[in-house]
């Protein structure tokens, strides 16, 4: 487990780019003890009812020696460790000068969506109406928001069914949280548009953090009302059912 010295040292130290390299920073990137004891924390606990990082990707990127380490993978770590406001600014911050720095990268919209679960759950508005609003256009900008219909991620490029899965399940937080967070006022346009009966499930949690799974698992929403599922792939048939309660508020009207 994370201790406090673990969050107190990612926080003491700024994990920015590099002013010669937009991608690599070595020398300040943390300890494979840290990250190590910071992504178990995180994977006990956040990743039970948020699992959109790959704990096998995770593990493999961050913690092979022979693995280059870019700042995007910096900033995940950093995102997911988070437990005081200190590490929120931190993160915050990091996350400001990686997307200035233009990177690109899975890893910095992961990053993203826990800042913005963070938000949401701290009540800091306006940050998370529009952290939730930068996802959506993130990844937008990564092409995820076609998975809904793309089963193998055709559209991606040349993926595995691992990857391609972890980038299904990023897009359903968004949809999720674009959905929650218009809860207090559903008269607001959405930023993300309304999956349909067709759009493709999360497999079984268990079966992806195993890594057993396969593209036959996947189901429709039309196809999985009565089967049994994870977690998330309930929360993101609920996330379906909020965007079709939505539908039916009138529109505001003003006398």
């Amino acid at each position: 487990m994370a201790s406090q010295e673990d969050y107190a040292r990612i926080a003491r130290k700024s994990y920015f780019p590099c002013r010669k390299s937009k991608r690599r920073c070595d020398k300040k990137f943390p300890s494979d003890d840290t990250i190590r004891n910071i992504a178990t924390t995180f994977f006990q606990s956040i990743h039970m009812w948020m699992p959109i990082v790959s704990k096998r990707i995770f593990f493999t990127h961050l913690l092979n020696p022979l693995a280059r380490r870019h700042n995007e993978l910096s900033l995940l770590a950093d995102g997911s460790s988070y437990v005081k406001s200190i590490i929120y600014q931190t993160a915050k911050t990091y996350y400001f000068k990686v997307e200035a720095a233009g990177v690109l990268s899975i890893h910095v919209l992961q990053a993203a969506v826990l800042i913005a679960v963070y938000e949401v759950g701290h009540a800091i508005y306006p940050a998370a109406y529009l952290s939730i609003g930068a996802c959506a256009r993130y990844g937008c900008m990564l092409g995820i928001d076609k998975l809904g219909l793309d089963l193998m991620g055709e559209s991606l490029g040349p993926l595995t069914w691992i990857e391609v899965e972890e980038r299904r399940r990023l897009w359903w937080a968004v949809l999720l949280l674009d959905r929650f967070m218009n809860l207090s006022d559903p008269r607001r346009h959405l930023v993300t548009e309304d999956p349909t009966f067709d759009t493709y499930l999360p497999v079984d949690d268990t079966a992806w953090d195993d890594c057993t799974t396969k593209p036959g698992d996947t189901v429709i929403i039309s196809n999985g009302l009565t089967l049994k599922m994870g977690i998330f792939s309930r929360v993101a048939q609920a996330t379906y059912l909020l965007s079709e309660a939505l539908k039916s508020v009138p529109p505001r009207v003003n006398y």
